[in-house]
């Protein structure tokens, strides 16, 4: 595929993100004998800097990384702030590992930045998973989904390679029939098979993946809902680098918040009038400012389908 190198930020689908709340350790905790970030600082303070921040590192600058991670650490939401370290741990290098302030995506973040067996000393079944995943894209073996606990997980994790590969007898290993008709949609680039997803979620974001490779945003009308059809179009703004899309949309938060991520400004979060919104376009805009790739990874999508 032209772009499309994904990986699900699954916890948004999976409800796998109620266990990272109830078991995330706040960012003081002490890491345990079992941590695998002895390899780095352990620093948790929310005000550090990082060290050398001109320094190109995966793409991004530390100092990038620096104000995605000092935006996450500003967030109050225990579930919001797993949706911003998730995403920015999972593009750090090892060099900003040690600045992720909470424990849990910290250990990640270095388990990713080490090997796969680093994997099963991570905290929940959310990390886990996700870090094999990753592992999985990165070696280009989707034998390793079979490893993946959640069989949600799995099923995505060889979504997610069948898009990488182009391969798409993997769509064929996937249970769920709408993830089946995504994956096969995405590959072929066929939007009548997006809208036989029976997912109306599934459905936008399977035209908004459709919109991404075809460069062409227009593919957001066939979305059914509306609410999902402006999200469609904020995701191809962004993903598109294209800002004059931002001026289609009716609703002034969603044009705010589509200003805000098409460039990169966490000041502009705060004008948004839905107070739950503002820390999901702090996540947005957060992970913006180190995805290097130009937003073909869809962690974007699911902070913005969340926005009801």
């Amino acid at each position: 595929m032209k772009k499309t190198v994904f990986v699900l930020f699954f916890v948004l689908l999976t409800g796998c993100v109620q266990e990272q709340e109830q078991t995330t350790t706040s960012s003081t905790s002490t890491v345990s004998s079992t941590s695998t970030t002895s390899s780095v600082s352990t620093s948790t303070s929310s005000s550090t800097t990082l060290s050398s921040t001109s320094t190109l590192v995966a793409g991004a600058s530390l100092d990038a990384f620096n104000e995605s991670l000092m935006a996450c650490s500003d967030i109050a939401s225990r579930t919001r702030e797993t949706w911003c370290y998730l995403p920015v741990a999972s593009v750090a290098p090892i060099k900003a590992c040690s600045f992720v302030g909470n424990v849990d995506f910290r250990e990640y973040c270095v388990a990713l930045n080490s090997d796969i067996s680093y994997c099963d000393n991570l905290s929940t079944a959310l990390l886990r998973g996700e870090c094999v995943l990753r592992y999985s894209l990165k070696s280009g073996d989707p034998g390793l989904c079979a490893d993946i606990a959640s069989d949600d997980v799995a099923d995505w994790c060889l979504v997610w390679n069948a898009l990488e590969s182009g391969d798409v007898s993997l769509c064929d290993g996937v249970v769920n029939r709408d993830r089946v008709r995504f994956c096969e949609s995405v590959l072929d680039l066929n939007t009548s098979k997006c809208l036989e997803c029976r997912d109306l979620d599934v459905e936008a974001f399977c035209l908004a993946s459709v919109g991404l490779e075809k460069a062409d945003p227009s593919v957001c009308d066939l979305v059914s809902g509306r609410g999902s059809r402006d999200r469609c179009f904020i995701l191809l703004s962004y993903w598109l680098g294209d800002d004059s899309i931002c001026a289609g949309l009716d609703d002034r938060d969603y044009i705010k918040l589509c200003n805000a991520l098409s460039n990169s400004d966490l000041g502009s979060c705060g004008s948004i009038s839905r107070t739950p919104w503002v820390d999901l376009c702090f996540c947005a805009v957060a992970y913006s400012l180190v995805d290097v790739d130009g937003g073909s990874e869809p962690w974007i999508w699911f902070m913005l389908e969340s926005m009801v």
